[in-house]
């Protein structure tokens, strides 16, 4: 729940100031087995790192497009964020504190630290900045006080620790960070990424550990077998499913034995590259555009809203064994009316991708159980590919409780628009909405075809952001419209592929 608090400061001549705030009331504590809020422990607290960077707009994100990655996140049943390195805008608090998730919040920094009066003291005032500004919101369960992977010494550490504690004085607060200056020292909760071996530390310290980064780099570093576009389509998804399935379920083992008090995978969306890498970062759960892939319906899967996705286009270059994620308690698949049978979750899946971790040694290729979580995947084995529709339905006791349909897409004959919402943008210039550009077929099935080139005009009042000629990844084109000085009233978006062959429009209204 939240509140609304005003605070009036007077004097002998009345009324001198106000400030209003929301806020949520309270208690938190971090144990080694987890986090506890108002006493009660917060079970399998799997997480994501977050950054604030989206495809056409970089770091100046607005308002709606942070609220909806908050939503997107919690629909799949993640309830606990890192940000990624630095401070956030107000407005990801504010959607957290609405959403019912909460955050490790960051200061500033990765890989570089100076022994420098001038650096320890910016470092720190930022620290102190941060917590002075996002202290009221509830969502921030804990202060990263530490720069992410890079040598500070003990001294700046226990420092860093001192401060928060005096920005936020009280049992609240909490402080993380990357190294450990020992029991009794900072932090309060120790980070360690899985590729630094995070499996091997856990067991060893006294303090609650999270594990700050899992499933990308130790899986192949630059290479890695997680980094996998959405256009590539399904075998490639379904490789990046490997590593997530089995590093969730390593996670989830040591949650349940009081190792490890939450974890955070390595990135919800495709990200913005180092200056290490050359391309964008490809080993999200969604990708730039906010599109999901097959991953992010494995974790939607753990939640306990009842669903069942089918993880394959079931086009004749998609695999024949045909993943399913579902928490119900059995799925039946039918191919064109056809019934494939009715399977339980599986016990074990098998992967050939690389895995690399500090203090382990793993075989290329092995075999995964999937013993510690609730609701495993279902297999099916098909014989042949035959065009035309998958159906996956799943029960809870015997009784029919979710569907999920995919078709082979046909020829694309139309581009259809959609918009994650269709609220009227404000006529100020700086308000701006993602529009997607899909192509489809006589059954308004989405036709997976990459580097289609649609031309895009905007009349009225609206503009285009970016290029006026954009591709399709997996037959869908994203791109921004954001209100003009033109005045209030309507924008007429046009898309048109540039062979002729398609084309589709839409009008958005501007107030």
């Amino acid at each position: 729940y939240l509140y609304n608090i005003t605070v009036k400061l007077y004097d002998d001549e009345g009324e001198r100031d106000e400030v209003s705030l929301r806020y949520g009331i309270r208690t938190i504590e971090w144990k080694k087995e987890g986090l506890f809020i108002n006493g009660k422990k917060q079970k399998s607290l799997h997480g994501v790192n977050y950054h604030q960077d989206i495809f056409g707009l970089g770091n100046a994100m607005t308002k709606e497009a942070i609220y909806e990655d908050v939503r997107l996140i919690k629909e799949a049943g993640i309830r606990f964020i890192r940000c990624s390195h630095y401070p956030h805008s107000p407005y990801f608090y504010e959607a957290c504190d609405e959403m019912g998730l909460v955050c490790l919040n960051s200061i500033t920094g990765w890989q570089v630290y100076v022994d420098s009066e001038k650096f320890k003291y910016n470092t720190i005032f930022e620290l102190r900045q941060l917590i002075r500004r996002d202290r009221n919101h509830p969502c921030v369960v804990a202060w990263e006080s530490s720069i992410n992977e890079a040598g500070f010494t003990h001294e700046w550490g226990q420092a860093a620790h001192d401060a928060a504690h005096e920005e936020y004085p009280g049992e609240a607060c909490y402080t993380a960070a990357w190294r450990n200056g020992g029991d009794g020292a900072y932090p309060d909760i120790y980070l360690c990424a899985a590729q630094h071996g995070s499996k091997v530390y856990a067991a060893q310290t006294k303090k609650p550990v999270i594990i700050s980064e899992y499933g990308d780099w130790n899986f192949g570093g630059t290479k890695s077998t997680s980094r996998q576009e959405r256009g590539d389509g399904d075998n490639a998804m379904l490789l990046h499913c490997n590593n997530l399935e089995e590093s969730y379920v390593d996670n989830e083992k040591q949650m349940q034995a009081g190792e490890v008090a939450a974890d955070a995978y390595w990135d919800f969306t495709d990200c913005s590259p180092f200056s290490s890498e050359p391309t964008v970062i490809k080993c999200g759960l969604v990708d730039m555009y906010r599109i999901p892939k097959h991953g992010y319906y494995f974790y939607k899967s753990q939640d306990k809203d009842v669903m069942v996705y089918i993880a394959n286009t079931w086009t004749k270059d998609s695999p024949k064994d045909i993943r399913v994620y579902s928490n119900c308690s059995e799925v039946e698949l039918f191919l064109n009316g056809v019934s494939m049978g009715r399977k339980l979750p599986a016990v074990y899946n098998h992967t050939d991708n690389p895995r690399q971790e500090s203090g382990f040694v793993y075989s290329d290729s092995r075999d995964y159980g999937y013993e510690p979580i609730m609701h495993p995947p279902f297999f099916f084995k098909l014989d042949k590919f035959e065009a035309g529709e998958l159906k996956a339905v799943g029960y809870i006791n015997g009784k029919k409780a979710a569907e999920h349909v995919v078709r082979t897409p046909n020829k694309a004959v139309a581009i259809r628009f959609r918009r994650t919402d269709n609220r009227v943008l404000l006529g100020d210039s700086l308000d701006a909405t993602l529009i997607y550009a899909e192509l489809i077929d006589e059954n308004t099935t989405i036709v997976p075809d990459n580097d289609i080139k649609l031309n895009i005009t905007v009349e009225g009042s609206a503009a285009l952001v970016g290029p006026t000629e954009i591709a399709t990844v997996g037959g869908i084109a994203p791109f921004w419209i954001r209100s003009s000085r033109a005045g209030t009233g309507a924008a007429q978006i046009i898309a048109k592929a540039v062979d002729g062959a398609v084309s589709g429009k839409i009008q958005i209204s501007v107030q």
